[in-house]
C-alpha cells in the first residue's frame, strides 16, 4: 500500500513538475540562396497564380469565366495552359531526340524525316510549345518594363535546360549536346 501511496505521489509530483515548466524550441532555419534563374522560374511560375486567382471556375476544370482579366493576362493564362497541357508529349518528343532545346529558348526540330508520320505531330505540338514561351516572356518582359528581352530568353534556356531529362538534348554554342 505504501508503494502505492509512494508511486501516486511521484507522478503527481512529475505531472505537477510538468505543468509548471516551459520547454522551449528553437526553430530550425533554411536558407535558400536563389540565382536568377530561380527567381526568373518562381517569377513566371508566380504570375501564373496570380492569374489564375483571377479566374472563376465553373462546372469542370477546363472551363473558365474571365472576371475583368486584361487581354495581356488572358493569352499568358493560356499559354501556361498550353505548356501544361503539351507537356508530356513535349517530354517525350525530347526523350526520342525528335526536338531539342535550342540556345535561343526555343524548341528546334531534330526530326529530318519530313515524310515521317509523326514529323507533322511534332512540327504542331513544337510551334505551340514555342508560341507559348514568347508569350510568357513577353508578359514577364512587360510586366518588368524591359523592352530587351534577349536575357529572359537566355535565363529560360537554362531553367529549360536545367529541369531537362538526362539523356535529352540541347543546344550550347552552336553545338548540340547530351544531357548528362
Amino acid at each position: 500500500m505504501n508503494s502505492l501511496l509512494i508511486r501516486r505521489g511521484v507522478f503527481l509530483f512529475i505531472l505537477i513538475f510538468s505543468l509548471n515548466c516551459t520547454i522551449t524550441l528553437r526553430p530550425k532555419i533554411n536558407v535558400n540562396i536563389i540565382d536568377t534563374t530561380d527567381t526568373l522560374e518562381k517569377q513566371i511560375l508566380g504570375d501564373f497564380k496570380i492569374v489564375e486567382n483571377k479566374m472563376l471556375y465553373y462546372e469542370d476544370d477546363s472551363k473558365k469565366i474571365e472576371k475583368s482579366v486584361p487581354k495581356s493576362e488572358q493569352d499568358f493564362y493560356l499559354a501556361m495552359k498550353n505548356r501544361i497541357f503539351f507537356s508530356t508529349k513535349i517530354k517525350e518528343f525530347l526523350k526520342k531526340k525528335y526536338i531539342g532545346e535550342g540556345e535561343n529558348g526555343r524548341l528546334k526540330i531534330l526530326l529530318t524525316d519530313k515524310e515521317n508520320i509523326i514529323y507533322r505531330d511534332v512540327e504542331d505540338t513544337m510551334d505551340i510549345e514555342n508560341k507559348a514561351r514568347e508569350e510568357i516572356i513577353d508578359f514577364v518582359s512587360q510586366k518588368q518594363n524591359i523592352s530587351q528581352k534577349a536575357e529572359y530568353w537566355k535565363t529560360f534556356h537554362q531553367i529549360q535546360v536545367k529541369n531537362m531529362v538526362v539523356g535529352t538534348l540541347f543546344e550550347d554554342n552552336n553545338i548540340w549536346k547530351e544531357k548528362k
